[in-house]
C-alpha cells in the first residue's frame, strides 16, 4: 500500500506540478495522511522514491539519464548519463552527485570519478526536468537541458 501511495505521488508530481492534492485511495487513517500530506512538502524523498529514468537533450545531443536518493536520502541525489548514440556501443557513464530543493534540482558531474566536469541548474514540472548545464571549465557558457521522465522504466545509476 505504500509504494501504491508513493507511487500515485510521484505520478501526480510529474503530471500535474500541483502544490496539493486529494490523498491517493485507501488512505484510511490519520498517521497515513499525515505522511501523504508531508511528501508534498518534501517532494525530493517522494520524487526520488524509486530510481528514475529522464530521456531528452543537452544541447543537440540526446542523452538517458538515471537518477535516485542516496543511500541516506539526506545526503541528497546520485546518478548517471550517458549520450544516446546508435554509432556508440557502450557510451561512456558520466557520475552525477546533487540535491534537490522543493522543485530545483542541483548536480555536479565528474567523467573521470576525480574532479568536477561540469553542473546541473533546473527545475521539475510536469514530468521534465529542465535548465542549464555548464562546464566546470567555463562557468559562463551554458548549454539548455529539457529531460522527459520515462514513466515505468527505471535503472540504477
Amino acid at each position: 500500500m505504500l509504494f501504491r501511495i508513493t507511487f500515485s505521488l510521484l505520478l501526480l508530481f510529474f503530471t500535474s506540478g500541483a502544490v496539493m492534492a486529494a490523498p491517493a485511495d485507501g488512505i484510511a487513517d490519520t498517521a497515513e495522511a499525515t505522511n501523504a500530506a508531508d511528501a508534498l512538502t518534501c517532494p525530493a524523498t517522494h520524487l526520488f522514491a524509486q530510481p528514475l529514468t529522464l530521456q531528452g537533450t543537452l544541447d543537440e545531443k540526446q542523452i538517458e539519464m538515471h537518477l535516485q536518493l542516496k543511500p541516506n536520502a539526506e545526503d541528497g541525489i546520485e546518478g548517471s548519463y550517458a549520450t544516446l548514440n546508435p554509432a556508440t556501443a557502450h557510451p561512456k557513464k558520466v557520475l552525477l552527485v546533487g540535491e534537490c530543493e522543493g522543485q530545483q534540482i542541483s548536480m555536479e558531474e565528474s567523467e573521470d570519478d576525480q574532479g568536477i566536469s561540469g553542473y546541473w541548474i533546473g527545475t521539475v514540472a510536469n514530468g521534465v526536468y529542465s535548465g542549464n548545464w555548464s562546464p566546470a571549465s567555463d562557468e559562463n557558457t551554458t548549454k539548455h537541458f529539457i529531460l522527459k521522465l520515462q514513466v515505468g522504466i527505471s535503472h540504477k545509476p
